[in-house]
């Protein structure tokens, strides 16, 4: 017997990240444009049952507290990448889809200074902006790895970003996109001064209402982690929501991290007790349960990769009535030093997007 559903089931929404949309052998991150047009097709059949709504109107329902329908969903498009152009857009208009593209002003500067076909130029992105059902959000003028940057560097460069922005673009940015999904309290400081509707990470998770607006979470679609059936599973998640709502930096200096989590008192004890989480390299983690719903992920090993993703998920009632269950999703994403990874192999390139994703 599942549990009735709490309140911020009512307004929760599933926000996508798309990179690279290309068969390439790229580096980047990336999902084929076979992949993605099945996606397109599977939420734009009304008998499915998909909501794909702007960011503005998931955030906006959230600080009213009015309900959003199940299977509310948001595409969001990463990294400047010249394939969104060509591979996305048309299906996007077609299908009258909304959509946010998040650009990084220093990439479309050396775009248009080096007349690169990679990435998007200015004019690209004012050309986006002409449907009406788009969306530009601004990354940092520097798409880069932050380790080693101070809040100096951070508050100079999204000043930065802010002002190509503003020259070029006429308008004022309402989202921001941490760069591969990276921050530091720093940078959370930073970009909170910045007054940003809201800002995006790349852990994955459900957005709700009860959720601080400073890094929220979304589902990467990318290469095995992009096919149609966990895109279905993906849109029907509901929140795992924490009884004391923090943001963790995701840059921490010890490996494996010490988490703890303190899941709300509007989840019965009976769906807390069905919690489970899943580490990236480590599969299914133990955990050690306390009262009070308080949750100790007891990590056996460090994470061998410079990147750790951890999801943790609990069985809820299903969408149609079913025996299939849907899940309640938490996920956290942590950036290791070189000298506290596992592995000798830890350091992260810095001239290519990189994700990892959790064996779940």
């Amino acid at each position: 017997t599942w549990a009735a559903p709490i309140p911020t089931d009512l307004n929760a929404a599933v926000v996508y990240a798309y990179f690279r949309i290309g068969n390439d052998e790229s580096d980047v991150p990336s999902i084929t444009p076979n992949s993605f047009a099945e996606q397109i097709t599977e939420m734009s059949n009304e008998n499915n049952g998909y909501h794909v709504l702007s960011l503005d109107s998931i955030i906006n329902a959230q600080e009213q507290h009015t309900p959003l329908s199940p299977r509310s969903i948001a595409l969001t498009f990463e990294g400047t990448d010249a394939s969104f152009l060509h591979q996305a857009l048309p299906l996007l208009r077609d299908n009258k889809l909304p959509f946010t593209v998040f650009v990084s002003p220093g990439l479309l500067d050396m775009a248009d200074k080096t007349n690169s076909d990679d990435y998007l130029h200015w004019s690209d992105v004012r050309h986006i902006l002409s449907f009406k059902n788009a969306t530009i959000g601004m990354s940092a003028y520097t798409y880069g790895h932050i380790d080693g940057k101070t809040g100096a560097d951070l508050t100079a460069d999204l000043n930065r970003a802010r002002t190509r922005f503003r020259e070029e673009l006429k308008t004022e940015p309402r989202y921001f996109s941490y760069p591969f999904g990276e921050y530091t309290q720093a940078f959370m400081d930073a970009v909170s001064k910045q007054e940003f509707v809201a800002s995006f990470g790349q852990q994955s998770g459900v957005v709700d209402e009860t959720q601080s607006r400073i890094a929220l979470p979304r589902f990467s679609m990318t290469d095995d982690f992009s096919d149609v059936e966990r895109f279905r599973l993906t849109s029907t998640s509901l929140p795992l929501p924490l009884e004391q709502i923090a943001t963790l930096p995701t840059m921490l200096s010890e490996n494996p991290p010490q988490l703890t989590l303190k899941i709300s008192t509007a989840l019965p004890n009976s769906d807390i007790a069905k919690i489970a989480c899943f580490a990236s390299g480590m599969g299914n983690i133990p955990l050690k349960k306390e009262k009070n719903g308080i949750i100790n992920v007891a990590f056996p090993k460090k994470f061998e990769d410079y990147k750790g993703r951890v999801n943790c998920t609990i069985p809820a009632p299903s969408l149609d009535g079913g025996d299939e269950p849907r899940w309640r999703w938490l996920g956290f994403l942590f950036i290791f030093p070189e000298d506290v990874s596992a592995t000798s192999q830890s350091t992260p390139p810095k001239d290519r997007l990189v994700l990892d994703s959790a064996d779940f």
